[in-house]
């Protein structure tokens, strides 16, 4: 298992007028007093395509050789997690809209399906999506809550939930909007709509002799 760390500092006006937080580029990051060593540091002039070429751009094709992947975005309300997994407000709205500000994940969805067609491979890819709220598991593609977890030969897998063939970036995209709708969210006072659980959108690439990647 190979695990990196990146940080990326969101451009407000308070940072920006701070000397708390220094960016190290490319591999430091100082706060006050305390100093961080990650794989690599983004200031808040790093652009959407800047981040995937660094982060998620060599991880299409281990996916394509077998390996697992996953990206996961930490971080409080309001730090920027939605718009560097997926993007602004507008582009999760319609992702037609500003493909230049496209996330981690639509950028890899994207670049998944241009890879499968052009090897001219077989495969059927699916999409679950699944939203952890206190304690409970909540199928957001196929709108059931309350789902049990179950052991299974590959660790712990949620019974019951929902798997969607999806075709395209846009199929895909679809249902992510739809597990949206389903979210838990509420007003905050640094988040109009902030989700307060924990969401997971996983894609299953399939090969017709079975093998599931």
């Amino acid at each position: 298992m190979s695990i990196s760390v990146f940080a990326r500092l969101r451009p407000t006006p308070e940072l920006n007028n701070s000397s708390d937080i220094v960016i190290k580029q490319p591999r430091h990051a100082q706060v006050k007093n305390l100093e961080f060593k990650l794989d690599r540091c983004f200031d808040s002039r790093a652009k959407q395509s800047e981040l995937y070429d660094a982060i998620g751009k060599e991880r299409v094709p281990r996916v394509l050789a077998g390996e697992n992947c996953c990206f996961i975005a930490f971080g409080q309300t309001g730090s920027g997690k939605t718009h560097t997994m997926f993007g602004p407000s507008e582009v999760v709205a319609d992702w037609n809209a500003s493909p230049e500000e496209h996330g981690l994940a639509p950028r890899a969805i994207a670049s998944l399906f241009e890879s499968v067609a052009a090897s001219g491979s077989a495969c059927t890819v699916r999409c679950q999506y699944v939203e952890v709220y206190n304690d409970s598991v909540n199928d957001l593609v196929g709108g059931k809550k309350g789902l049990p977890l179950r052991e299974a030969p590959r660790g712990v897998a949620v019974e019951g939930l929902t798997s969607v063939e999806v075709g395209s970036l846009g199929d895909a995209m679809r249902q992510l909007q739809r597990g949206n709708a389903n979210r838990v969210v509420a007003k905050m006072k640094m988040n109009a709509r902030s989700s307060r659980g924990h969401a997971i959108f996983t894609l299953f690439l399939q090969s017709r002799t079975g093998d599931s990647i």
